[in-house]
C-alpha cells in the first residue's frame, strides 16, 4: 500500500485523462475478485502439495505468463526468455529435490503424506 501511495503522484503528473468510471470498477474488481481467488487456489494447493513446495508453484509463474503471451497475444520471445526458461526450471526442480533422482517406481509407490491414523477409542468411565 506504501507503494502504491508513493506512485500516486507520479501517476497524477502523466495521466492525461481522467479514467473512467467502468475502468475504475473494472481495475478494483480485477484487484480484488482475482486476489482473492488466486489466495484460495494457492491454499488449496498448499493443502495438497504441502507448504515447502507449493511455492515452487510461484517460480514458474513468470515462464507460463511469457508462453501465453507469446501464443495469444503474439510477443516477441528473445533470447535471453529462452535460456531463461530451463534455468527456472531446473533452479525448482533443484529446490523440490535437493538435486536427487528418484527410481520411477519409487516415484510412484512413495505417497504424498502418511494417512492419519484414528484415534484410540477413550478408556470408559469409572
Amino acid at each position: 500500500m506504501v507503494v502504491g501511495i508513493a506512485y500516486l503522484p507520479f501517476a497524477l503528473l502523466t495521466q492525461h485523462e481522467v479514467p473512467t468510471v467502468r475502468s475504475a470498477v473494472s481495475l478494483v474488481l480485477l484487484g480484488i475478485l482475482c486476489t482473492a481467488l488466486a489466495f484460495l487456489a494457492f491454499f488449496a494447493l498448499i493443502g495438497e502439495v504441502g507448504p515447502v513446495r507449493a511455492p515452487l508453484f510461484t517460480y514458474v509463474n513468470p515462464v507460463v505468463a511469457i508462453l501465453l503471451g507469446v501464443l495469444v497475444l503474439g510477443e516477441h520471445l528473445s533470447g535471453g526468455l529462452l535460456i531463461g526458461f530451463p534455468i527456472v526450471i531446473v533452479g525448482c526442480w533443484l529446490a523440490a529435490t535437493g538435486g536427487r533422482l528418484r527410481r520411477a517406481d519409487a516415484a510412484v509407490s512413495m505417497p504424498l503424506a502418511e494417512p492419519a491414523q484414528p484415534a484410540p477409542p477413550a478408556p470408559p468411565a469409572a
